[in-house]
């Protein structure tokens, strides 16, 4: 909590050295996630792969922590001062055009929490599914600052109901889809690799035949800018359409992977099948 502290009070560029200082400390005493990053990049990069990079993930992943944690409310200054938004209209037009709500489809890639938040200032009516953290005060502090940047929280378990009712309420459904979390996942290939990734996103979209969109908020340079890709549409509403859509999703990720491979916060080999999961 003191760190937390310390991280909103000082000046953000202070805070961000800070957290670039620990991030070099996590780097060399964090075994597990740096092999992890490490696997994970080799496969994306092939021989373009440098050791540094690895560094830069770490590096990466502290300035998301503490802009999330710096952040106050969905109308701060630092939304409008630091974020860009890229197709917007993409956005308005599915948003204006469904019946029903939007699948926002995000990624463990950039900020994916200050994508809600900025959806949120744009006037959206935001909700996300989120799972507990396993530290009390880090999952209270997280459920408030979700809170503040205007998104409804979900809970994860026994919420597919719950989604697809905020969707018919013509809400802005922000769902993860690049790990799964519960078994139930669908496999796709990615870089050259098996690769298993959430159904109910999919799945959800079908039940109430709502649109997709990919959504990341990535960094660029002390800023950021929000990328919008799709929209994804069912035309027959089945099954077999629901695979074709994964693989349009999938291709699609793959390319923003590709593009910021050192913003792509997966702390698991992302060819691994899915082992500590949560039974819903």
């Amino acid at each position: 909590m003191v760190a937390i502290c310390l991280v909103r009070i000082l000046p953000r560029s202070v805070a961000i050295e800070i957290g670039y200082l620990t991030s070099i400390i996590y780097y060399f005493l964090d075994k597990k996630s740096n092999s992890v990053i490490r696997d994970n990049l080799k496969q994306i990069l092939k021989d373009n792969f440098k050791e540094r990079y690895v560094r830069v993930v770490f590096r990466n992943f502290a300035f998301y922590l503490v802009d999330f944690m710096r952040v106050k409310n969905n109308n701060d200054s630092f939304l409008k001062r630091y974020l860009t938004i890229e197709d917007k209209n993409i956005l308005d037009n599915v948003f204006e055009t469904s019946e029903k709500g939007v699948v926002v489809l995000s990624m463990h890639l950039g900020n994916w929490e200050i994508t809600g938040g900025y959806l949120s200032y744009l006037g959206y009516p935001v909700s996300a599914v989120a799972m507990d953290h396993v530290i009390g005060f880090v999952d209270r502090f997280f459920k408030l600052q979700r809170k503040r940047l205007g998104i409804e929280e979900l809970p994860f378990r026994n919420s597919l109901n719950t989604c697809q009712l905020k969707l018919k309420q013509k809400g802005v459904l922000g769902l993860l889809c690049d790990r799964d979390f519960t078994g139930n996942f669908i496999s796709s290939t990615l870089f050259g690799k098996k690769y298993y990734l959430p159904k109910a996103p999919f799945l959800i979209s079908l039940r109430t035949k709502s649109p997709l969109v990919l959504v990341v908020t990535v960094r660029d340079g002390y800023r950021y800018k929000m990328i919008i890709k799709g929209p994804f549409f069912y035309k027959t509403f089945n099954l077999k359409e629901m695979w074709l859509i994964v693989e349009e999703v999938v291709s699609v990720m793959e390319g923003v992977i590709k593009e910021y491979p050192q913003q792509w916060f997966l702390f698991q080999r992302f060819w691994e099948k899915p082992q500590d999961v949560v039974i819903l």
